[in-house]
This record gives C-alpha cells, structure tokens and sequence, in this order.
C-alpha cells in the first residue's frame, strides 16, 4: 500500500470515529438527542399537614406531628421528610432522561412518549402498559389514594379500565426541566368495635414511592374524611444536561 493510499485510509478512519462520536447511545442501544441526569439538591416547596377542614404548614406543628407517629428521627420512614428545610441534598434519588428520536424518551428503564408539551410543562407517558392497582378499602388505604393529582384513572371516565399508561410529568421553569416530587404519609383515626366494645384505632400509610412523581390534588381537603390527617411533602428535583 503506498503512501497517499494509507492517508486516504487513516482520514476515513477518523472520520468515521468523529460519526460515531456525534450519534450517541445509551444503554439500550438508542440514539440519543439530549441526556439529562437529576441533580444532587432537592428543592422543598413545602411541607404541609392536610385535614378535612385546614391545611396547617406551622413548622412546630408538624414537627410534633413527626415525633408521635415516626418518633425515630434516624428511620429510613422520616429521614425523608424535610422539615423546616428549604432544600436536601442527602438524596436516594437517581433518575435518568433521554430524549430519543420520534417524540420518544428513555425515563430510567422505561421507554416513553412525549403526549404533552407547553411552555411550562412535559408529560411523558409509557408506551406499554400497566395493569391498573388495585384499590383498598381500609380507612389509610383510601386516604393514601387521594392525594396524587394524576391516578391511575385519570384518563378512565367511566372509572372501569384494567389498565394503564403510566405518566410522568416534568415542569418547565426557565428553560430548565424539573421532576415535581411528593412524599407523604396518611394517617386515619377511626371507631371500631372489637369483642362488642368501641375501640379507638389509628393506622398509617406512607406514599408508595420514593419520590413519587406527581403534583397534589387540588380537590384534597374537600375530599377527606373527617378522621384524616395526611403530611404532604411537595418538591422538585431538577434535571441536569450532561
């Protein structure tokens, strides 16, 4: 091979390696536009203790809410709720986002669509689908269902389909991309009778996610009842671009 032959081939050789640098994949093998990884730093929009009647965001109160039904300040239950924080950076978080070709997004493992997008919101939504959960009945369970704005059913009117595709909002602030977050915990105080005497029982339900991904229902109060008291944590969690 002569000399101009052997340039020629090492000039295609670094072209090709420039291609393949400029379209890249992620794990699954898709080509990736843009890959965005959550930040370090949770921003705490606030923590608020939701009743029939009231909503009561007085630190103190909800501290002393805290010490009686998670009085184990080091648990895994109560380390993340924040009080009196503005921000938190001791996170079990890691979320991943890649915007692929075709409206399509890898959101950690799960492969999703872009169904909405305005200036200042995104919803992503799985393009498989999921069976839908199946509610309970007790007094914490139904509580604890009531306090995500997007269930579900949301997009179900009838309120009778088996399943579902799972959404994932991202609000847009700035021309930066943040994952509206919320952790809570209901609690239900209520009459039964055991052995034909009234007794006074309390549970609880912590959200069934860390961190779940969701905004709040704006109707939660109205929809309470009276024996409800539920602790609502509302963050966001940026999205950087890597």
């Amino acid at each position: 091979m002569n000399t101009k032959a052997l340039f020629s081939l090492f000039s295609l050789t670094l072209l090709c390696f420039a291609c393949s640098k400029d379209k890249q994949t992620n794990a699954f093998g898709d080509d990736v536009q843009t890959h965005y990884q959550s930040g370090a730093t949770l921003e705490i929009q606030d923590l608020a203790l939701y009743t029939k009647t009231d909503i009561v965001y007085d630190p103190e109160t909800i501290k002393q809410f805290l010490d009686i039904h998670l009085p184990d300040t080091q648990s895994s239950l109560r380390k993340h709720f924040y009080w009196n924080q503005t921000t938190a950076t001791d996170l079990d978080i890691a979320i991943a986002v890649d915007f692929l070709p075709d409206n399509k997004v890898r959101f950690n493992t799960r492969l999703t669509r872009i169904i909405s997008k305005t200036d200042t919101s995104m919803v992503l939504e799985e393009i498989d689908a999921t069976d839908v959960p199946k509610a309970g009945t007790a007094p914490c369970d139904v509580a604890h269902d009531k306090v995500a704005k997007i269930t579900p059913l949301s997009n179900c009117p009838a309120g009778n389909c088996t399943t579902y595709h799972k959404t994932y909002p991202i609000v847009i602030k700035n021309g930066k991309y943040y994952l509206p977050t919320l952790y809570f915990m209901a609690i239900n105080t209520h009459i039964e009778y055991v052995f034909g005497m009234p007794a006074t029982i309390t549970c609880f339900k912590l959200s069934q996610d860390y961190p779940m991904l969701n905004f709040v229902n704006p109707e939660l109060s109205a929809s309470m009842d009276a024996g409800d008291t539920i602790l609502v944590q509302r963050a966001r969690l940026a999205l950087e671009r890597k």
